[in-house]
């Protein structure tokens, strides 16, 4: 996610301060098609919170459920058999999502014959 949100905000100075503007890819200041006007940070919050991609971020822990790792621990860079193990046994679907964030980056799983005695 940090990856996503890089670069998707820009501060501009207006007649009334400083403003936070929601920018797209090209760094083009993104507006909200109801209205023409600025998208505001809470709307692009609200686009995150509804998309598949990030949704899962934003929902709340229910007593006995998992919470979300603040470390993907299939990522590379932070690699973690232990946690990878846990989060496998204990939330199987938890598992599932991070090992499809992380696959998005280069290889980040260790199988256990590289450099295990």
């Amino acid at each position: 996610m940090e990856r996503f949100l890089e670069g998707r905000f820009r501060i501009e100075a207006g007649k009334s301060g400083r403003a936070v503007r929601v920018v797209d890819e090209a760094g083009k200041v993104r507006t909200d098609p109801a209205t023409g006007q600025p998208l505001t940070v809470g709307q692009f919050v609200d686009e995150l919170r509804q998309s598949q991609d990030f949704g899962h971020l934003f929902a709340e822990v229910q007593p006995g459920q998992q919470a979300m790792p603040k470390v993907n621990p299939w990522k590379a860079g932070s690699v973690n058999l232990t946690e990878q193990g846990r989060i496998t046994r204990e939330a199987p679907e938890m598992a599932a999502r991070l090992r499809a964030e992380a696959s998005q980056e280069p290889a980040a799983t260790a199988s256990l014959g590289e450099g295990f005695y």
